[in-house]
């Protein structure tokens, strides 16, 4: 079968204009409305939140050469955005707490990213109009996922975006032109680097788009021009460094092969619930539908992947190719959740909701096509195709308005928390929960308390989370008069002493004293 190219179109202005900058500004702008509070302001979050902000402070005093920490006792390959977070933080002058700083960043990064995937789209389909579309489905799929994804440094929602522009690059890429080797690269390093739990899709097709590059490359007997070299080449120089923090740290690396091919535990998922746990991000939050409605949940997918490879993009060899892509990531979706451990939840594959916006838009993309081979297509002139873009423009205005973070619940600005808890500099700390439950209370002391550069400590098996700088090894000298133990009791089953000399944090009471 001939997969006809695109042609290489000449775009007007006004193309340009209507599809791509109106709608993509208008987006933007009400969106960074809605949440100039939530960026101004320390909003209310606590627990992972508290350890990228602990990791990004860390950038500034030593080097951090690994990403943020996993339950399962290792930490994600890749410290990009800790760095990115502290270095750009000065140019966000109007946020007045780290926090907001650090949203309204990774909001300029999604930004960035969403512009590249929807420029890909403009530059590589025949029916401008798509690039709009894939713009309202994905944000009403980001309003579905999370709130306020957007501006979310979460490492689950933060692979979000860059997933996007991953697939879109790869796809070019797929069709034998290398321009966006670099920006798929970037996009890799990121993902990978933010939760590792994105590999087992995100590797696979991008390994796939490279595949087809080349087979495509060899049979147009051509060589690589110039603008193709030179992403070739960065998106390697990029992969090798970024790849070296990860090889260095032998003993993490060790840990996430362990993970990674499932030594510790045994596969526990029947295909039926792999299948209805990625058919459930069609239909409804994942984690909830795909025990209770798996039958429902497999059905759907089957449904959908079978209307997907039904559409007729022999006009459009971009689509076909994001077919194929789309494709191969839900079923290595599906072998992915095969391996999750315990019981899957929405966070665990959160990237997938981009995966299904995707599905969503090619099949839109299939049935617009059909349209206009029919006379459907001659009456879309002049006032009724102003009308329709009027009502594309009016639905992302609303998509838009759904992805405020909601109000913003702050929490005590950056010092006070020391203030309360008495914390001096002349002074060495210790902090030990009695209850792993108080491990959030645990990680906004300790934040609180490096960013005023006091001497603060954690035990040994705390060292997974909080890092090995931060284990009490680091105390020089046995414990003495000028070190103080941080004790964290539950305020449900607090002892009597704490009741007394106990200070309130969160959901723990914070007794400090010399013993041990």
């Amino acid at each position: 079968m001939k997969i006809k190219e695109p042609l290489s179109s000449q775009t007007s202005t006004r193309e340009l204009l209507l599809y791509l900058v109106f709608p993509l500004a208008l987006f933007v702008l009400l969106v960074f409305y809605l949440n100039l509070d939530y960026f101004r302001y320390a909003c209310k979050r606590g627990g992972d939140y508290h350890l990228i902000a602990l990791e990004t402070a860390k950038t500034a005093h030593e080097p951090v050469l690994l990403g943020a920490y996993s339950r399962f006792g290792f930490r994600h390959p890749g410290p990009a955005l800790f760095y990115y977070y502290r270095l750009m933080s000065p140019l966000v002058w109007f946020a007045k707490h780290p926090d907001g700083a650090y949203a309204f960043l990774q909001f300029a990064l999604n930004l960035i990213f969403l512009l590249a995937a929807l420029l890909i789209v403009f530059q590589n389909t025949k029916l401008k109009i798509l690039t709009p579309f894939l713009l309202l489905i994905f944000a009403l799929t980001l309003t579905y996922a999370r709130e306020g994804l957007l501006l979310d440094y979460w490492n689950p929602s933060s692979v979000v975006v860059p997933g996007l522009a991953l697939f879109l690059s790869c796809t070019v890429i797929a069709g034998g032109r290398f321009e966006s080797a670099a920006l798929a690269a970037v996009a890799l390093i990121l993902s990978l680097g933010s939760h590792i739990g994105t590999a087992p899709v995100f590797l696979p097709v991008t390994l796939t788009g490279v595949a087809l590059g080349l087979w495509r490359l060899k049979r147009r007997d051509a060589p690589l021009s110039l603008t193709e070299r030179g992403p070739i080449f960065l998106a390697l120089v990029l992969t090798a460094t970024a790849a070296l923090p990860a090889l260095w740290e032998g003993e993490n690396l060790r840990a996430l092969l362990e993970f990674g091919l499932g030594a510790a535990e045994p596969r526990d998922k029947t295909w039926l619930q792999a299948i209805a746990y990625v058919g459930s991000f069609y239909v409804e939050p994942a984690g909830k539908a795909y025990y209770r409605h798996a039958f429902f949940c497999t059905g759907a997918l089957a449904t959908l992947v079978a209307l997907l490879w039904l559409m007729r993009f022999e006009t459009e060899a971009f689509l076909y190719r994001l077919r194929i892509l789309v494709t191969v990531g839900i079923f290595c979706a599906v072998l992915g959740a095969l391996a999750i451990r315990g019981r899957p939840h929405q966070y665990l594959m959160i990237y997938m909701y981009m995966l299904t916006a995707l599905h969503y838009w090619l099949l839109l993309a299939g049935t617009l096509l059909i349209l206009s081979k029919t006379s459907f297509s001659s009456r879309l002139k002049n006032t009724k195709i102003h009308a329709a873009i009027l009502i594309l423009y009016l639905a992302l205005a609303a998509s838009a308005w759904q992805q405020n973070a909601g109000d913003p619940i702050c929490i005590q600005p950056q010092g006070k928390l020391v203030a309360k808890l008495g914390l001096s500099k002349d002074y060495a700390y210790v902090v030990k929960p009695y209850n792993h439950k108080l491990w959030q209370t645990m990680a906004r002391i300790v934040l609180d308390a490096y960013r005023a550069d006091i001497d603060i400590c954690v035990p040994n098996e705390w060292g997974f989370m909080f890092g090995n700088g931060l284990v009490c090894l680091d105390i020089k000298g046995p414990p003495s008069s000028n070190v103080r133990f941080i004790h964290l009791h539950s305020r449900h089953r607090q002892k009597n002493t704490a009741k007394n000399k106990g200070v309130v944090v969160g959901d723990a009471v914070v007794v400090i004293d010399e013993e041990t």
